[in-house]
């Protein structure tokens, strides 16, 4: 709908990737209209950006072992690398016992793929969410600090996400959603600009397409030293 901020956004230098076009969970969509979707969000990005979109995310992380048939479709649409899968346990998405690093998948029977899982890190046997959106609001922020630090004292790059709405308190309540979904959408949204000022001062961040560069699982584009 708004062609004009993606892009804005391309041209200010950041990486521009896909995270589909309805925003509808791939385990509950047809092998066929996901890959309808795919190939559009992707050839929209690419008409906008007039550059190669080579990175992916799935609505709500939701490549599970039951749509793993999904980078089958990324793969074919020309998707170098996916972010769609949390090495964790949860009632809506994660493969618990996931690689936890960027790395080659090659699961694929139309090709490779390199996976950036979301980061996750181990306590007490349970592999615990630390990369940011709602756990980031969730978790004190000393604790993030500290579980984001331990990724990089383990010299490994960790991935942080965060949705525009988050930063923002004044945004409309929507009634009768249930008390779950409430809690994760609006618990510490007040809070949630503050710890994000704080993060990007104690910590080092780049694109996820340059951190797979610069780990050797992508190559680099062509424009690059244009850019």
């Amino acid at each position: 709908h708004y062609p004009s901020v993606v892009e804005k956004i391309a041209k200010q230098g950041h990486e521009v990737a896909s995270h589909g076009y309805s925003h509808q969970l791939i385990y509950n969509q047809s092998p066929e209209v996901f890959r309808e979707e795919t190939f559009k969000s992707k050839q929209i990005l690419e008409d906008i950006t007039q550059a190669p979109v080579r990175g992916y995310r799935a609505a709500s992380y939701s490549v599970t072992e039951k749509s793993l048939w999904a980078i089958d479709t990324l793969v074919e649409a020309g998707f170098e690398y996916d972010s769609s899968i949390f090495p964790v346990r949860h009632d809506l998405y994660g493969i618990p016992d996931f690689p936890q690093q960027p790395h080659v998948y090659k699961g694929s029977e139309k090709g490779d793929i390199v996976e950036f899982p979301i980061s996750s890190i181990k306590m007490a046997g349970y592999q615990l969410p630390i990369a940011g959106g709602g756990y980031f609001r969730l978790f004190p922020y000393w604790f993030t600090k500290f579980g984001l630090g331990k990724i990089n004292r383990e010299e490994n790059a960790f991935m942080f996400y965060l949705h525009p709405w988050e930063v923002d308190p004044d945004q409309p309540r929507v009634p009768g959603v249930g008390w779950k979904s409430t809690f994760r959408h609006y618990n510490n949204l007040e809070k949630c600009q503050g710890r994000l000022a704080q993060l990007l001062k104690d910590f080092k961040f780049d694109s996820m397409e340059n951190v797979l560069i610069e780990k050797g699982l992508l190559s680099s584009r062509p424009d690059k030293g244009a850019a």
